[in-house]
Order: structure tokens, then C-alpha cells, then sequence
């Protein structure tokens, strides 16, 4: 790069909101924990819309999430964006983006 500088890849996100339904848990094959559910965050754009992003988080994460969190719960979280590309049972291609959770930090001042 000129001047020498180099800049690393970097994907985190910070994101604030409220669980939209209550959170979907499923046991994995190695006796981990998913929880699954959605976050409603409003654009601070004059339109004030209102985006829902779809929420991951594995194993210690979403323990804490199944103990403190609920459909209209605040909350706060730092994690990954990760992009995934699948084929639909209808056969057509599908892309989405999910947050993957690492760190929940709840508003009242709990957090993982």
C-alpha cells in the first residue's frame, strides 16, 4: 500500500436492539448449545426503518442468552457478519447474512 501502510481485514459488529420473538435452542451432536432469533434495530437515517437481523450464538453465549433473554428483551452484542449461500427445498439458490454472537452484553449491565 503506499506510504507503507497496511491494513488488516477486520469483521466485527456492534449491535443494540430488541429480541423481535422468543429465542430458538437446539442441542448439537456434541452436547453444544445454539440459540437462534432476531434483533429489530431502528437506522438512525431519517427514515428511521426498521432493520431485523438474524442472531446466532454458540455453546457459553447462548447459555447466556437462554438465562436472561426473552422475546422484547434489550439487548446489546459484539460478534461476526458471516454470509451464507444454500440451496432451497424448491431448489432455487439463497444467500443471507447472519450476526454470530461473542459477546452478549445486556443493557442493565450483565454480560458474558
Amino acid at each position: 500500500m503506499p506510504g507503507g501502510y497496511s491494513m488488516q481485514d477486520l469483521n466485527e459488529i456492534r449491535v443494540t436492539g430488541t429480541i423481535t420473538n422468543e429465542p430458538k435452542y437446539l442441542a448439537t451432536q456434541t452436547d453444544g448449545l445454539m440459540a437462534r432469533f432476531s434483533v429489530a434495530v431502528h437506522r438512525p437515517d431519517p427514515s428511521k426503518a426498521v432493520d431485523f437481523l438474524t442472531v446466532i450464538a454458540w455453546d457459553d453465549v447462548a447459555h447466556f442468552v437462554q438465562d436472561h433473554f426473552h422475546e422484547q428483551s434489550r439487548i446489546s452484542l459484539v460478534g461476526t457478519v458471516q454470509y451464507q449461500k444454500y440451496k432451497a427445498a424448491d431448489g432455487t439458490d439463497r444467500r443471507t447474512y447472519r450476526i454470530v454472537a461473542q459477546e452478549i452484553v445486556d443493557p442493565e449491565g450483565m454480560d458474558l
